[in-house]
């Protein structure tokens, strides 16, 4: 049996009155930019990572090079230190949260990258009961709300279950993660710190009974199954194109070709947003391999769906050697809330329609795009506009953790997934612009297993 955990975002990723967004970019200005960082990214480690005579500084740096070893992009960092050791009496002084560290930094300039050896971090923000399940949080704290450049991040990740390492409280429920795990969590938050969301591209293989596909689950995927830390830490193609997509290789897009289209509903003339339309090549060995995905509506300006662009996809880095079939799929209903596709986290469910590819295959030359790939919906259930969370800032979410329900045998005894109500707190201004975020969090955990 294998162990499916929801992997939680639930972002501080700031914005002023828009919205977040999915594939490449999670987040879009009003003005229409990607929130993203300026290159090289700064990161600010502490100076304390040790855990119990464990150095964790390799697993680290595996992680962040995971992200800067991708050829189809960019994305390089300025490594300093934080000067301290940061534990749960001095994490204010550094890391900010509208409800556990309102006074933190929001424009002082660093990033700070935090290993929580015993969960107490964890705790102070999301509470004891999640001292040892919620295993990191990540977030752009501030941006600037024009051109969509980010001002500050910060990254936990909680050693306390590190194997070899364990709490004793850890060894007493039966938990511990797998150095390739603990990377893994590094590489998945590190991606929504860079700007990537959660994706769905190959669900069969993630909901399958079998253990011999899992190299196929993106890293982004919104639910890490136990033990597979050693693929889920590689970031597969739609990984590195949605990385591409935000800090791309100068050669990137004339070197691949671009598909565009849009979808409607069954009307055919009301677009549709929230459908997640794939790109996979034809080439036997490949379909799994060389599949790209994109939301429908992820590039509206402050994430607000309109006639003009609440349809549209765009799908980059596809290859001109090969051709490839386009799909169009709904969102699958276990991505809600916390583990959501942004801004597609429906308040009471996703909206769905009958699954569908279109007719022959598309094709490319470097440089190009593949155009009017359009999709007429059927059987759509659920108006789109209405299922989407509120996009006002005191209604967005907190911070971007990674996280498991602190009832671990509930795992073991495969209990169905369980909503979380929120509570939100009032919402924070910056200086200069920059737009800080509020604090939304539930407090508890989703959990869903399956037999793998």
């Amino acid at each position: 049996m294998r162990n499916k955990i929801p992997l939680f975002l639930v972002s501080l990723f700031i914005v002023l009155s828009g919205g977040l967004e999915a594939y490449g970019p999670r987040s879009v200005t009003n003005s229409g930019n990607v929130v993203k960082w300026s290159l090289p990214v700064r990161i600010d480690l502490e100076s304390d990572l040790d855990v119990r005579g464990k150095d964790v500084t390799a697993l680290i740096n595996e992680g962040l090079n995971q992200w800067a070893d991708l050829s189809e992009s960019n994305v390089t960092y300025t490594r300093e230190s934080l000067g301290v050791a940061v534990d749960a009496d001095n994490v204010c002084c550094y890391l900010y949260d509208s409800a556990a560290c309102p006074s933190g930094p929001t424009d002082d300039g660093k990033n700070p990258i935090v290993i929580d050896d015993d969960g107490a971090v964890v705790a102070k923000f999301f509470g004891s009961s999640n001292k040892l399940t919620t295993l990191g949080f990540a977030a752009v704290i501030a941006y600037d709300a024009t051109t969509g450049a980010a001002v500050k991040g910060e990254a936990v990740f909680n050693a306390a279950c590190l194997k070899g390492v364990e709490l004793a409280d850890c060894t007493a429920v039966n938990l511990s993660f797998a150095e390739d795990d603990f990377i893994s969590f590094i590489v998945h938050e590190i991606g929504h710190f860079l700007g990537l969301n959660h994706a769905q591209v190959n669900l069969t293989e993630a909901d399958n009974s079998t253990t011999s596909d899992d190299d196929k689950i993106t890293t982004m995927y919104a639910f890490f199954i136990q033990g597979n830390g050693s693929n889920f830490k590689t970031p597969e193609r739609d990984d590195q194109v949605g990385l591409a997509f935000l800090y791309p290789e100068s050669s990137f897009t004339s070197s691949t070709f671009t598909a565009e289209g849009t979808v409607f509903d069954t009307n055919g003339t009301t677009e549709f947003a929230c459908a997640n339309v794939i790109a996979r090549s034809t080439t036997a060995d490949k379909t799994r391999t060389d599949a790209i995905s994109f939301v429908s509506g992820q590039l509206c300006p402050g994430g607000t769906f309109n006639d003009t662009c609440d349809g549209n996809y765009q799908i980059q880095g596809l290859s001109p050697s090969s051709s490839y079939t386009l799909e169009v799929e709904a969102i699958n209903t276990s991505f809600r809330g916390s583990s959501g596709i942004p801004p597609c986290e429906a308040a009471g469910e996703q909206p769905t329609f009958t699954s569908q590819t279109r007719s022959g295959s598309i094709s490319g030359s470097a440089g190009g795009t593949s155009s009017a790939n359009n999709f007429t919906l059927s059987g759509t259930s659920g108006n789109v506009n209405t299922l989407l969370l509120p996009l006002d800032d005191e209604d967005l979410p907190e911070l971007e953790r990674e996280t498991i329900s602190d009832a671990i045998l509930a795992i073991e005894a495969k209990s169905a997934t369980t909503d979380c109500s929120t509570s939100t707190t009032g919402t924070d201004s910056a200086d200069s612009g920059d737009t800080v975020g509020s604090n939304n969090s539930s407090g508890c955990s989703l959990i869903r297993s399956n037999q793998k």
